[in-house]
């Protein structure tokens, strides 16, 4: 049986307060997206939380974040260091930190917001080749979509966008193998608003 794991990543910008909100409901005004979506998904959820962050990022955030999520969370959050080296390596590099962190069958809540420069593209090519090669289950990858000047700040969840991976995989079944059976099962468990010209 896997894990619930929360990951996110911890930026080196400056943060302001903000009140996000999920599903109708708001979070405690906070600088950390973070501590608003452990506080609305309930952190209490996870076996895991681990957040990404480079040395520069630490140093300007890690303690407040640590002061900003409940005490039984912040003793049980694991800072996971990357480098500052968006070269062809350093994001290799990256891609295996995500790998590092992850166990078969984990069900996965991602947090992008603050993610560092290219991370993004890295991670979600980690989570496809996890989710193949580890039966790993993305539930959640979110982004706090926070603007300035703006009440609330909605929390915004991409999984859905993973389902391409599986429609392209499917797509390459067929064409490669003449075989229409996943091809017919993604079809099959889509949601409706996917977009039209997947479903065709």
């Amino acid at each position: 049986m896997g894990r619930n794991v929360y990951i996110s990543f911890l930026g080196a910008g400056k943060y302001e307060p903000a009140v996000y909100t999920w599903e109708g409901r708001e979070a405690e005004e906070t600088k950390y997206v973070q501590a608003a979506e452990l506080e609305l998904l309930g952190q209490e959820s996870f076996d895991a939380v681990y957040i990404i962050a480079t040395e520069t990022a630490e140093m300007t955030h890690w303690g407040g974040l640590g002061r900003a999520l409940p005490e039984t969370t912040r003793d049980r959050a694991e800072l996971v260091r990357i480098h500052e080296d968006f070269s062809r390596e350093g994001q290799w590099r990256w891609f295996e930190v995500l790998l590092g962190i992850v166990e078969p069958g984990d069900r996965l809540t991602i947090d992008l917001t603050h993610s560092y420069r290219t991370i993004p593209i890295v991670a979600s090519t980690a989570l496809n080749f996890l989710r193949k090669a580890r039966s790993v289950d993305v539930v959640h990858l979110l982004y706090g979509a926070y603007e300035k000047n703006r009440e609330l700040s909605p929390i915004v969840d991409l999984a859905d966008f993973l389902a391409v991976d599986e429609w392209a995989d499917a797509v390459a079944a067929l064409y490669d193998n003449i075989d229409a059976r996943k091809l017919a099962d993604v079809a099959r468990n889509a949601p409706a608003f996917h977009a039209p010209a997947l479903l065709n």
